[in-house]
């Protein structure tokens, strides 16, 4: 497996600077009592914490809820040793043991997902990722009972679960943590992240940093090591970053939603004003496995629908399904359009006759880009609305199929409301 990447040994409170914030918790069925206080300390290399560093300590007391006790701890040994939370969780995944509750889930996926065979559960228990079945098991070794067995009851079934199973696990776990966090713990579970400070130009991750480098930003408080000049009376000390003090105005940079005053909030590095969004009666639909039902429809074109929904956030996507008739003397062409062409809009299908006989093809201004579940399909912005071709089988085959959308691409602190206009 990999090699330790532990820092040193030493006490974060003996680091100069300031830590990202994170609440503490008092543990629970999952996680450590140390787990939060752990990352608190965390003091990120780079000039701006990246977005995986931010969301894995501002998260922490929700992740601690859904980790085995042994991988917080290991998580938290390892964030005291001055490891940076990626690293550690990461190193707590190698270093984590099977368990009666992996072995069940071995069992079950490799039933539904594998060919039942030891071979299969070995595969599963082994704790490496070069096969998308150890990925899964890898993954497991990680969570709760009560966490895995939600993970497992969606992710383990239908055709080719084993190879959507990690997309449909980050969807599960965005139920119990936010989406972004719970992107980046499974990411780093599977070793699957970057290592580099982002769009912080000039800066270093990991031990790597130069504490005798007089433009590290580290340790900003090290008269030894300051960037700033206290000789130049034009140098303040303070960079386009600092966030010391919270601002009541638009516009004002941020890092998190506490450095803006007031109702204003930090979307993505300044504070704006909070958007007021209404009710969408569509929600909870932010990923595949909630898809909205919109019911049936045939290929008769003047079938069709629309729906009306709304996005709050640029991170937020919206799914809707429904199923397709394949009718006599009618065409089957699925298209969809949203009324707000700088929204992205994806089309994905799964034929009733299996996914394995599902064929899709994208039109001009499209690109072909499979579902986090693995069904094909085609997305695009700025087209005007698109059709995907689909075959289920051949020329005389039975093109019935469920029909999955997603609206994504909002701007920041809008509510964007929208009209999806469907047929097939």
């Amino acid at each position: 497996m990999r090699q330790a990447r532990l820092i040193g040994l030493g006490l974060v409170g003996a680091i100069l600077g300031v830590g990202l914030a994170c609440e503490s918790s008092e543990g629970g069925e999952g996680g450590s009592a140390d787990f939060c206080p752990a990352l608190e300390g965390y003091v990120s290399p780079c000039d701006t914490p990246t977005v995986c560093e931010r969301a894995l300590v501002r998260d922490c007391d929700a992740m601690e809820g859904i980790l085995q006790p042994e991988v917080a701890s290991t998580v938290s040994r390892c964030m005291l040793a001055l490891g940076q939370p990626q690293d550690c969780f990461d190193e707590a995944t190698d270093l984590s043991t099977t368990s009666a509750i992996v072995e069940d889930f071995a069992t079950a996926i490799c039933l539904e997902c594998g060919d039942g065979s030891g071979d299969c559960e070995a595969e599963v228990l082994s704790g490496e990722d070069e096969s998308e079945l150890a990925r899964a098991g890898r993954l497991a070794r990680v969570l709760t009972r009560e966490v895995l067995e939600k993970v497992q009851d969606e992710c383990t079934t239908g055709d080719s679960c084993a190879a959507a199973f990690e997309g449909c696990a980050k969807q599960v776990l965005a139920r119990e943590i936010p989406s972004e966090t719970s992107g980046c713990m499974v990411d780093a579970v599977f070793d699957d992240y970057s290592k580099e400070c982002g769009d912080t130009a000039g800066s270093t991750t990991g031990g790597e940093t130069d504490t005798t480098d007089p433009t590290n930003p580290t340790f900003p408080t090290d008269p030894t090591t300051n960037p700033t000049d206290p000789t130049d009376p034009t140098d303040t000390g303070e960079t386009d970053g600092d966030t010391d003090e919270t601002c009541d105005d638009v516009g004002c940079p941020c890092m998190f939603n506490e450095d803006c005053a007031g109702e204003l909030v930090c979307p993505e590095g300044t504070c704006e004003s909070a958007a007021e969004c209404g009710d969408d009666r569509n929600e909870p639909n932010n990923g595949e496995i909630q898809a909205a039902l919109l019911g049936s429809i045939s290929d008769d074109d003047d079938d069709g629908s629309m729906v009306a929904g709304e996005l709050e956030a640029p991170t937020d996507i919206d799914w809707f399904r429904y199923e397709g008739d394949d009718t006599a003397l009618a065409i089957v062409g699925p298209y969809a359009q949203v009324n707000i062409n700088d929204l992205e809009l994806c089309i994905h299908a799964e034929c009733v006759n299996g996914l394995e006989n599902t064929e899709v093809s994208c039109n001009e201004g499209t690109t072909l880009q499979p579902s986090p579940n693995g069904r094909p399909g085609c997305c695009g912005t700025n087209t005007g609305g698109f059709d995907i071709s689909l075959s289920c089988g051949g020329t005389f085959s039975d093109d019935s199929a469920l029909i999955y959308m997603s609206v994504a691409g909002s701007e920041p602190g809008v509510c964007q409301e929208y009209t999806l206009t469907y047929n097939f």
